[in-house]
């Protein structure tokens, strides 16, 4: 019996889920990874760090955080893709 092979349309359309689940693996991987390192990193700082001061830092880090979710909103996508900033 001889295999039936698929190309074209089919292969590229494999090949495309395949990639897309790889960068998503690689994104969602990302994202544990940095949870996890703040996750430890703010258990060390308790640790180290009177109550006081540990609450300082806590929430300078929410400042932090909010800025800099704030501060990007894709801008500096959006000026990769044009060539002309005046447009």
């Amino acid at each position: 019996m001889r295999k039936i092979s698929y190309t074209g349309v089919y292969s590229e359309h494999v090949s495309l889920k395949k990639k897309v689940v790889k960068g998503v693996a690689w994104v969602l991987g990302l994202q544990v990874a940095v949870q996890g390192l703040s996750f430890i990193t703010a258990i060390v700082l308790a640790r180290l760090l009177l109550q006081e001061d540990y609450g300082i830092v806590s929430l300078a880090m929410v400042f932090l955080s909010i800025g800099e979710t704030l501060g990007d909103f894709g801008l500096a996508n959006t000026l990769i893709q044009r060539q002309d900033k005046d447009d």
